[in-house]
């Protein structure tokens, strides 16, 4: 098992970086490769679009919220319009009384 040439060359040297292009990286000494730059601006572009989805459904639960919550004040304003005087005369009754009964209970 004799190789023809002294060096050994990688099969998937596309991706893959050997332990010395690593620290010839880390000291500025050679540049990237173009496929690993590549890479990680496929995976930031990927990254950012996920991002952006989900501040998209955040803004969407938001306004669903705000829309349920705008039809729940039309709800109690068209509730309060349909009030009675009446229905309001027992309610300050039952207040005046709960306001007496907690005033001697002190």
């Amino acid at each position: 098992m004799s190789t023809s040439s002294g060096s050994f060359t990688y099969k998937n040297r596309k991706v893959e970086t050997t332990e010395w292009e690593d620290i010839l990286l880390e000291k500025g000494i050679i540049s990237e490769r173009p496929e690993k730059v590549a890479e990680k601006l496929v995976d930031e572009a990927i990254k950012k679009q996920s991002e952006v989805e989900n501040a998209k459904s955040s803004e969407d639960r938001a306004m669903e919220k705000l829309g349920d919550a705008k039809e729940q004040t039309e709800d109690f304003d068209a509730y309060l319009e349909n009030l009675d005087e009446e229905d309001l005369d027992v309610d300050r009754i039952f207040l005046e009384k709960f306001r007496q009964q907690r005033i001697a209970e002190l």
